[in-house]
């Protein structure tokens, strides 16, 4: 088993969890975020006017992943 060392952990990848990954990786911060769902899974049940939610489309995970060049994984544990 592989062991990956990171200095910060989010929790959460809501609004706040991925803006603060996206500020993480400017400040070329290594981190990572977990998120138990769908990433941003409940952006367009709570943004409102003025920005519309493109219902999944853009909050899917490969979406996020191309548009943010995120590298994504899937666990089924975390230790």
């Amino acid at each position: 088993m592989s062991v990956e060392v990171v200095d910060t952990l989010v929790v959460g990848a809501g609004q706040a969890g991925v803006a603060m990954s996206e500020h993480l990786s400017k400040a070329d911060v290594s981190h990572l975020v977990l998120e138990r769902s769908r990433i941003a899974e409940r952006w367009p049940l709570l943004m409102r006017s003025p920005y519309v939610a493109p219902i999944n489309r853009a909050c899917r995970r490969s979406s996020f992943a191309r548009l943010y060049m995120w590298r994504l994984m899937s666990f089924r544990r975390v230790i």
